[in-house]
């Protein structure tokens, strides 16, 4: 499959516009495809109280209004991470507002958190025919917001992913601000019906660095169930009509490394972590891992090695557990860390 794709799809979809071509993709991906499941018992670990085949996600971003759930939910994804989601439609920021760095198998995206809004995708979801984990991730501009969709979102989702960290939007990181934060845990937590995954920055210097590790405190003692990390980092990019974007793929990897391996450490592996950031195969997932992620997360490599890429982490991770004398993935989630 990831041939195919590469040789014969993937050339004519990156002459179009990025966003163009992601439209097209789904217009036409909205069924579900007999694909054949891998059981892999080594693979399966415990998600959210449910057994899961893998810890290989899709990441927020790809599928933002559950368009392409059907579709996605016959992949092997362990569980499937859909929006963000508002609570509004908004149009999000002006076009051009994707880039590809083909050479470095990245992306700069400055779209701004485009959505139908809560309303539509709260409908879909309440069909409840996916046999696979959902997770809602959910943005806002205010607390009341977010307090609205994850009420409405917790009756029709596995979780709730909050994202504090979006680069693209006036503020979209205004809740990463610890007074910020913690009002915004505080008032969720009245209402709390489902776990709860934060999505953070990655930190590029001293002070966010800090910052990180006080959310993570405040993590743990509210007993929230995990942390995302990590979200797009915020370069400057003339060809964007912001003339700024979230950078992810590749060129991200080594950052969310360091974020996820600092917070297993300093959490001392107390909460879940899914690695999110230029995962691409099993090796860069088995890494992951081994430095304190529970679960990874997949969306760049979608756009450059076609849906097969799932597989083929899949398989891969399992083989490098077996040839490294680890009978479960449990037993490798953070190995590196703790030896």
């Amino acid at each position: 499959m990831n041939s195919i794709y590469k040789s014969l799809i993937r050339p004519i979809l990156f002459k179009m516009d990025p966003e163009k071509s992601h439209l097209l993709i789904k217009n036409i991906l909205r069924f579900p495809l007999p694909i054949k499941k891998i059981n892999d018992a080594r693979l399966r670990l415990n998600f959210l109280d449910t057994q899961i085949n893998n810890p290989v996600g899709l990441a927020a971003g790809f599928d933002k209004d559950a368009d392409m759930l059907l579709f996605l939910s016959s992949l092997n994804f362990g569980y499937i991470t859909i929006g963000s989601i508002l609570l509004n439609p908004s149009k999000g920021n002006p076009k051009p507002r994707i880039i590809r760095y083909e050479k470095s198998l990245s992306l700069v995206n400055s779209m701004g958190l485009p959505s139908k809004g809560l309303f539509k995708v709260y409908n879909k979801l309440k069909r409840n025919i996916f046999k696979i984990p959902i997770v809602a991730s959910i943005a806002g501009n205010t607390i009341n917001e977010y307090v609205k969709c994850y009420f409405a979102l917790s009756h029709v989702a596995n979780a709730i992913e909050i994202n504090v960290s979006c680069p693209n939007t006036e503020n979209g990181r205004a809740f990463q601000e610890i007074d910020n934060f913690k009002r915004l845990i505080n008032e969720i937590l009245k209402i709390k019906k489902v776990p709860i995954f934060v999505k953070v920055s990655p930190p590029l210097n001293k002070k966010e660095w800090e910052n990180l590790m006080e959310i993570v405190d405040i993590c743990k003692s509210k007993k929230i169930e995990g942390i995302t990390a990590v979200n797009t980092i915020q370069v400057k990019e003339k060809k964007l009509a912001t003339g700024f974007g979230g950078l992810s793929g590749k060129l991200i990897y080594k950052y969310m490394l360091k974020t996820v391996r600092d917070i297993y450490e300093y959490s001392d592996g107390k909460i879940m972590i899914n690695a999110c950031g230029g995962i691409s195969n099993g090796k860069d997932a088995f890494e992951a891992i081994i430095n304190g992620a529970t679960t990874v997360q997949i969306y760049t490599a979608l756009i450059y090695e076609g849906f097969g890429i799932v597989d083929k982490i899949i398989k891969e991770l399992s083989n490098i557990l077996k040839t490294k004398n680890f009978s479960s993935i449990n037993e490798a989630i953070g190995y590196s860390v703790k030896n």
